[in-house]
Parts: structure tokens; C-alpha cells; sequence
């Protein structure tokens, strides 16, 4: 008797997740960079709220580049001291393919991880790039997702 072809491919696929399940792991993991709203009031490095063009500047020079959108003025930075959230900002995303025993990682490098919002003179909004990994991963050990099958 001839088993049906999507029968034979459901076997196999079954099989690899079973062993992989005893020896490694699958799965694909990145980086999902997004930029997050601060309270401005959190400042940065607790040295005071910065409320102006002037004040930003004098903390953190010229911006790498700035762009006009309407009424708004926006100024891009790369920091790698710690930002308005406690933490330091992301200076690259990445990712890793785990192929059983072989993970694949790679990485990218990011242009800024901080902006901040203008009204005129006044500081208005400022924003933190943050990594909010996805992915999933099927495996034991050997990564930090832990047992079993994790999706995020």
C-alpha cells in the first residue's frame, strides 16, 4: 500500500521536531526595533529635565541629522550612555536561527536610538529606540528561551 505524499511529508516533519526536541532546537528569533515615548520628566541621566533646543543641544551636541515635519523640528541622536528609560539605548537589532545543533546569528547596526520632538524652542516629545524581540523557538536547552516550544 502507498502512503499519500502529505502523510510521508507530516512523518517527517513530526520526526525533525521530535529529535530536535532531544538535541537542539529550531526556531527564528529578530529584533523588532521601535521607538517608545519618554516622559520628558525622566531626563536623562537625572540631571534635570530638558526642556529646550539649547539644553539638548548643550547635553548632547549637534543631532546626527534633523528633520522638519510640519510645526515639529526633529533631532536623531546615538547615545550609548543610559537614556530617560534607566537603560542604555539599543545601538543594533539582530537575530538568530537556530538550526538544531548550528545557531545562525546576525546583527544590524542602527543610525540613532534617541529623538527628540521640538515646538519652536521647546522641547515637546522624546522618544528611545527599544528591542521587542519576536519569534519562536522548538528546542532544550542550549538558548535562553527555555524548554519546550516559546512564541513571541
Amino acid at each position: 500500500m502507498k502512503v499519500p505524499i502529505p502523510i510521508l511529508i507530516l512523518q517527517r516533519v513530526v520526526v525533525f521536531f521530535f529529535l530536535t526536541m532531544l538535541v537542539g532546537c529550531v526556531g527564528y528569533v529578530k529584533s523588532d526595533l521601535q521607538y517608545v515615548e519618554r516622559r520628558i520628566e525622566l531626563n536623562i541621566e537625572k540631571t534635570g529635565p530638558l526642556r529646550t533646543k539649547a539644553e539638548v543641544e548643550a547635553k548632547f551636541g549637534k543631532p546626527l541629522r534633523a528633520e522638519q515635519d510640519k510645526e515639529v523640528e526633529i533631532w536623531y541622536y546615538l547615545i550609548d550612555r543610559k537614556g530617560a528609560g534607566g537603560e542604555t539605548p539599543i545601538k543594533e537589532g539582530g537575530g538568530v536561527i537556530f538550526l538544531v545543533l548550528v545557531p545562525v546569528p546576525w546583527t544590524t547596526k542602527v543610525e540613532d536610538n534617541i529623538k527628540f520632538l521640538f515646538r519652536g524652542q521647546e522641547l515637546v516629545q522624546m522618544f528611545e529606540l527599544v528591542d521587542k524581540a519576536s519569534g519562536f523557538v522548538c528546542g532544550v536547552g542550549g538558548h535562553p528561551y527555555g524548554t519546550g516550544c516559546k512564541l513571541n
